[in-house]
């Protein structure tokens, strides 16, 4: 089980890494265009809190458990 959530997470995270790059290089060239700025902003912000709830699911299920 630990190594496929440890899979999971390093997939996950590449993943995660990907998409902030597309966020980042989406923003810096939006522009004047208000509209895909903010889409760029969210996607960024989605992409960490993601991040965090799957690097953080082990220790809340511990918590809950033990």
């Amino acid at each position: 089980m630990s190594k496929i959530y440890t899979f999971i997470k390093y997939a996950a995270s590449l993943a995660a890494a990907i998409a902030l790059l597309v966020a980042g290089v989406n923003y810096m060239f939006s522009g004047s265009d208000i509209k895909k700025r903010d889409t760029s902003k969210h996607m960024a912000a989605y992409v960490l809190i993601g991040l965090a709830v799957i690097w953080a699911a082990p220790f809340v299920v511990n918590l809950l458990i033990g």
